[in-house]
Order: C-alpha cells, then sequence, then structure tokens
C-alpha cells in the first residue's frame, strides 16, 4: 500500500510538471500565433506595396531619358523626375528584399510553431497516459486496501475464535 502511495504521488507530481509545461508552451504558442499574425499582415501590406511599385516601374521602364527631358519644360523638372525614378528604383529594391525577408521570416515561424504545437500535444498525450495510469494505481491502491481490511477482519476473527478455544482449554485444564 505505501509502495502504491508513493507511486501516485510520483505520478501527480509528473501530472502537476506536465501540466505546468503544458501551460507554458500555450503561452509560448500563443505568442507565437500573435507574431505569426503580425508578420502575415506586414507582408499582406509589403505584397501590396511591391506589386503597386512593379507595376509603376514596369510603366516607367519604357521611358528613357530622352522623353523626360521633351516631356518636361524646365530642366529641374527634368532632373527631380529622374532623381525620383532612382530614387523609387532604389526603394523597390529595398522592399523586395524586406518581403522575401519576411517570407522567410514568416515560413521559419510557422515551422516553429508547428513544431511546438506537436510538442505540446505530446505532453498532452503523455499528461492523459499519466492520468491514466494514476487511475489505475488509485484503483490498485484501494484494492490494496479492501483486500487489507479484509484479512485484518478475517485474523481478528480468527484471533478471536482462537482466544475463546485457548480460553476454553484453559477452562478444562483447570477443571482437570
Amino acid at each position: 500500500i505505501e509502495q502504491t502511495q508513493r507511486v501516485i504521488k510520483s505520478l501527480e507530481v509528473e501530472i502537476a510538471a506536465n501540466d505546468v509545461e503544458i501551460k507554458l508552451l500555450d503561452k509560448e504558442i500563443q505568442e507565437k500565433e500573435d507574431f505569426v499574425s503580425i508578420l502575415r499582415q506586414e507582408t499582406a501590406i509589403l505584397e501590396q506595396t511591391v506589386n503597386q511599385r512593379v507595376t509603376e516601374s514596369y510603366k516607367y521602364s519604357f521611358v528613357g531619358p530622352l522623353e523626360i527631358f521633351l516631356d518636361v519644360k524646365s530642366l529641374s523638372t527634368a532632373l527631380r523626375r529622374t532623381k525620383y525614378l532612382i530614387a523609387t528604383r532604389s526603394q523597390d529594391i529595398v522592399s523586395l528584399e524586406e518581403y522575401s525577408f519576411k517570407i522567410v521570416d514568416l515560413k521559419n515561424e510557422e515551422e516553429k510553431l508547428t513544431s511546438q504545437k506537436a510538442t505540446v500535444q505530446i505532453k498532452r498525450n503523455s499528461t492523459e497516459e499519466e492520468k491514466l495510469s494514476l487511475a489505475k494505481e488509485v484503483q490498485n491502491l484501494e484494492t490494496q486496501k479492501l483486500e487489507k481490511d479484509r484479512l485484518l477482519a478475517q485474523s481478528r476473527a480468527n484471533e478471536a475464535q482462537l482466544k475463546a478455544t485457548y480460553d476454553a482449554n484453559i477452562k478444562k485444564q483447570n477443571s482437570l
């Protein structure tokens, strides 16, 4: 019975430890899900921006320096447009790089999230198995206690019967 009680206590400690670990992992998963959600939003915004910029760049890719000079009335306007086109092209490159990095980050975070969810599920399954084992041990303990009580009652009954026989034999011996 004492050994079974020790096993039960050890299982309860393991279950409590798993529950704490599951709660911590659930918290981490929630944080990762929030982070992934934010990354998805940022990626969507970047994708939209990049698509707009690529469209604009495509439109202006056919415009040459001569056409820019012919279309404007002053040299300063032509220089500003040229400077603007150069700046937007470099910004487009930066946006594309940022977009590709965000996509990679998003994939990595989603993989980590999937891995953590699998780990939590394994822990939950382990906890369920330990709870089943705990239930078996509790059942075993109850069975052992009932058997102990039955044997104790039987021993007391035998003791009473033997004491009665002993007392009867003592009386017979005294009478002899």
